[in-house]
C-alpha cells in the first residue's frame, strides 16, 4: 500500500496529471479553468495541495483553497472556498481522501486565511465535517417557472400541455408581481464593467450588516466576464436613464434555464425592474424557468418570494471552519459566492 504526504505545490509541473483528475472527476471542467484560476483572481493566487506518494511522488489525489474577500461590516476578511477535492481512482480507499481536507485545515491559519467554507456533496461531507467543519446553514435553491407547459409535459403530452401552459402562463402573468413593477429606471445589458460598478459596491458594502463577497469591478471582470466554465451577462439599472448605476444582476442561460448568480444594488426598488426585464427575457430565450441559490439569511429572500420563488428542494449545506466573530450575523451569499 503507497504512502502518501500532503504537500503545497507549484501546479506548473503537475498540470497534465491535474487536467486529467478533472476530466475524470469534475466533468465539464474544462482545461482552460486551470490557467483561468492561476491569474487574474484579485484576492490572491489559489493555493494547490497535492497528496504525494512517498516512493514516488505519484500524485495519489489534489485539493485547492480558492481565495476569496469578504467584507463583514466595512472591514475586509480573507476566507478561502474549499474546492477541487479530486483523488485518483486507485487510492481512494486509502490515505489521499483524508489526509487531504486534513492538511488544508491544518494549514489554513498560517496561510493567511481567517476562515474556509465549502459545499460538500453527499460523498464528501462526513470528510468535512470530521476534520472540523461546522454546517453552517442551507443554501436554498429557488425556482420561478416561466413557461409551465414544460412541468406539464410528461403527465399531459406535448399537445395537451402546451395548450394548459398557455393558459396557465397568461393566469401567472396577471399575478406576478413583476407585472406591476413600475419605476423611472433604464436597463441596459453590458459587456464591460468600469469604475461606476466600484462606487456602486463602496456604497453597498458600507451598508451589510453580516458577509458579503467582494464585488469590486477587478473580481467581477475576473470571476464572471473571463470566466472559461459559461458566458455570463450582467444587467445594469439606472434610476431616470441617465442617473448613475443602482444595482445589476449578474446571470446565464444553459439548457433553457436561466440562473441568476449575483445581485448588487444600493436601490431596493430596482429589482422589480430587473425582474421584470430578466422574466421577459427569459421567455425571449425559450426557458421554462429562473433558478438562483441562496443563503437561507440572505436579506433578498423576502423579494424572492414575493417574486414567486419557490424552494426547489434541492439540499446544499454551507460548511465553516475558523473565526466565527469575522462571518457577521448573516451571510448574504448567493450562486456566485458558492464555489469559484
Amino acid at each position: 500500500m503507497k504512502k502518501f504526504r500532503v504537500e503545497r505545490v507549484d501546479p506548473e509541473p503537475f498540470k497534465e496529471k491535474i487536467l486529467h483528475l478533472w476530466q475524470d472527476n469534475m466533468i465539464g471542467s474544462p482545461p482552460g479553468r486551470y490557467d483561468w484560476l492561476k491569474r487574474g483572481n484579485p484576492a490572491g493566487e489559489t493555493v494547490w495541495l497535492a497528496a504525494l506518494a512517498e516512493d514516488s511522488r505519484e500524485i495519489g489525489g489534489m485539493i485547492s483553497i480558492l481565495p476569496r474577500e469578504v467584507w463583514v461590516r466595512g472591514r475586509r476578511v480573507r476566507t478561502g472556498i474549499l474546492g477541487d477535492f479530486v483523488v485518483d481512482k486507485p487510492y481512494r480507499v486509502f490515505g489521499p481522501t483524508w489526509l487531504l481536507p486534513k492538511a488544508a485545515v491544518d494549514s489554513f491559519r498560517d496561510l493567511g486565511f481567517a476562515w474556509l467554507y465549502t459545499l460538500p456533496n453527499a460523498q464528501t461531507r462526513k470528510i468535512v465535517e470530521r476534520v472540523g467543519f461546522r454546517d453552517l446553514g442551507q443554501m436554498k435553491y429557488l425556482v420561478k417557472p416561466v413557461a409551465v407547459g414544460h412541468y406539464l409535459h410528461t403527465a399531459l403530452g406535448p399537445v395537451l400541455a402546451k395548450a394548459a401552459g398557455t393558459v396557465v402562463d397568461a393566469a401567472l402573468r396577471r399575478v406576478a408581481r413583476e407585472t406591476y413593477a413600475f419605476g423611472r429606471y433604464a436597463l441596459e445589458s453590458v459587456s464591460e464593467v468600469s469604475e461606476e460598478f466600484d462606487r456602486l459596491w463602496d456604497r453597498v458594502r458600507a451598508s451589510q450588516e453580516g458577509a458579503v463577497g467582494d464585488h469590486s469591478s477587478a473580481y467581477l471582470r475576473w470571476r464572471y466576464l473571463d470566466n472559461p466554465l459559461f458566458d455570463f451577462s450582467l444587467l445594469t439599472c439606472r434610476e431616470g436613464g441617465c442617473g448613475g448605476l443602482s444595482g445589476y444582476l449578474v446571470y446565464k442561460i444553459t439548457d433553457r434555464r436561466l440562473e441568476i448568480y449575483d445581485y448588487v444594488a444600493d436601490d431596493s426598488r430596482c429589482f422589480g425592474a430587473l425582474m421584470k426585464a430578466l422574466v421577459r427575457l427569459a421567455r425571449d430565450s425559450g426557458c421554462f424557468a429562473i433558478y438562483t441559490t441562496v443563503f437561507e439569511d440572505h436579506p433578498l429572500l423576502p423579494a424572492l418570494k414575493w417574486y414567486l420563488f419557490v424552494d426547489a428542494r434541492y439540499e446544499m449545506r454551507l460548511f465553516h471552519l475558523g473565526d466565527e466573530e469575522s462571518v457577521g450575523r448573516r451571510l448574504s451569499f448567493l450562486a456566485g459566492d458558492r464555489n469559484i
